[in-house]
């Protein structure tokens, strides 16, 4: 690890061996100035005015070389933090302080975001936050020289917290926002995009009462503290959830095709073997189902993933779809995600206009009938996708679907539940923690006849 000035919290040098031992607070304050204004000059005037105010001794000049002098020996082992001597003053050349790895980190959580890869987005923005040891530039805040980048680094700092609770909503972990929007409404009540993302949170997680009760305590809040009302957003959002707009419920993250991992495979030859012995199977005609089991990281969601590398490369059509965490996760979420990655933005077909029931935007155009029972609409729905599949698989030859479930409750009849799928449709691997394989003896034992049956795809 090479040698990094930290200026988000108190100011620091750590190198390697550990944190470096810096002098007095002049010293301090001197290496904050030049950090602040890295890769420029800082004129000698600028740097005593820093250090001294409006009363510098007389002796200013040659007791700040002397404190220049102090701050190159303790960085002699830092070639990345060097002090330069440049007319009319010094200045820190390099690039190596916190706030640059931060503003690197997010740029890229932000570029991921924009993608769709929300998980990563979430990680780099857990990351940068994590460089954050408090206000930035702690010590000297409150001085001139400070004042403005500490106030823009604050500034930051808030905006990115803001940043990954849309990117944690975008990713379905709304139950989790909740806390984490809480945390930071309390933390800056006046900041209004901290309110709506709450009473986002809230309606995705099925609290619709509390998401409006979210409102009135922001428009209480700004008419006793300002006097004015909840700027547009937040009166959008509110109207919004009145309505129960569309709009408002988690769209799926979008699906990439599968690609190969930076890293092999280890110790699941014989596994991934049957695997692509039954994707043959299905390219003749002949479905399989297959239920992968084990401990959280033992390595299912590797294998299916290696699996789907595997049967792309043969030509197979390649679906997946995951079970969302948290009490508001959507029913029938991995079908959702799987057919609007498949469909990429097409129509459903004719033949499946049930699935529009599913889709979002597409509900408003679902053929309308007689109002049916909560089993006959799911035995419509199910039926839809399975016949969606059949139609993709009788194009492709076989198609393979994946659904992997995180939640330890999770029961498969929730996220699968077609077991009348035709012979064209390939398998549906349903990976899941040991755990969520606690179920009842009659849920085992249909899921035991669905994978007995050659010409079934999916469980049920």
């Amino acid at each position: 690890m090479p040698a990094v000035l930290r200026i988000l919290g108190p100011i620091e040098v750590v190198v390697p061996r550990g944190e470096v031992v810096l002098g007095g607070a002049k010293e301090r304050c001197l290496l904050a100035v030049l950090a602040v204004h890295t890769g420029e000059v800082v004129a000698e005037d600028r740097l005593v005015d820093a250090l001294w105010g409006a009363t510098p001794p007389r002796t200013a000049a040659k007791t700040l070389q002397n404190y220049v002098l102090r701050l190159r020996r303790r960085l002699e082992d830092c070639p990345e933090l060097a002090i330069v001597t440049r007319a009319p003053g010094y200045l820190l050349a390099g690039s190596a302080t916190d706030v640059r790895v931060a503003e690197s980190l997010v740029a890229e959580a932000r570029s991921a975001a924009a993608g769709g890869a929300h998980a990563t987005a979430i990680a780099r923005f857990d990351a940068a936050l994590a460089l954050w040891r408090g206000p930035a530039i702690a010590e000297f805040a409150d001085r001139d020289f400070a004042r403005t980048e500490a106030a823009r680094l604050d500034e930051l700092r808030a905006s990115v917290a803001e940043d990954r609770v849309d990117a944690v909503l975008a990713a379905g972990r709304h139950h989790e926002a909740v806390a984490d929007c809480e945390r930071l409404v309390a933390a800056q009540p006046l900041r209004e995009r901290r309110w709506t993302q709450l009473m986002l949170a809230l309606y995705r997680d099925g609290r619709q009462g509390e998401a409006l009760a979210a409102y009135r305590r922001l428009r209480d809040l700004l008419a006793e503290q300002l006097g004015v009302d909840p700027g547009p957003q937040a009166r959008e959002m509110e109207a919004a959830i009145l309505r129960h707009d569309a709009a408002l419920s988690p769209r799926p993250p979008a699906a990439t095709r599968p690609a190969a991992a930076a890293s092999p495979c280890v110790g699941r030859d014989e596994e991934l073997a049957t695997l692509l012995a039954y994707v043959a199977d299905a390219a003749a005609g002949r479905g399989r189902v297959a239920f992968l089991s084990g401990e959280p990281g033992i390595g299912k969601t590797r294998l299916l993933a290696e699996l789907a590398v595997e049967a792309t490369s043969r030509g197979t059509l390649v679906l997946s779809g995951r079970c969302l965490e948290g009490a508001g996760a959507l029913p029938y979420h991995p079908f959702v995600e799987a057919i609007e990655a498949c469909l990429d933005g097409e129509e459903p077909p004719p033949a499946a206009a049930a699935l529009r029931l599913l889709l979002p935007g597409h509900a408003a155009d679902a053929p309308s009938g007689p109002e049916l029972r909560p089993d006959e609409v799911r035995t419509r729905l199910l039926d839809g996708v399975a016949r969606f599949l059949v139609g993709r698989a009788v194009a492709r030859r076989s198609c393979c679907c994946s659904t992997t479930c995180t939640g330890p409750t999770t029961r498969p009849s929730r996220c699968c539940g077609t077991p009348h799928v035709g012979r064209p449709v390939a398998a549906c691997w349903w990976s899941a923690p040991t755990a969520a394989a606690r179920w009842g003896t009659r849920s085992r034992k249909r899921w035991a006849r669905c994978a007995a049956r050659p010409s079934a795809a999916c469980c049920g």
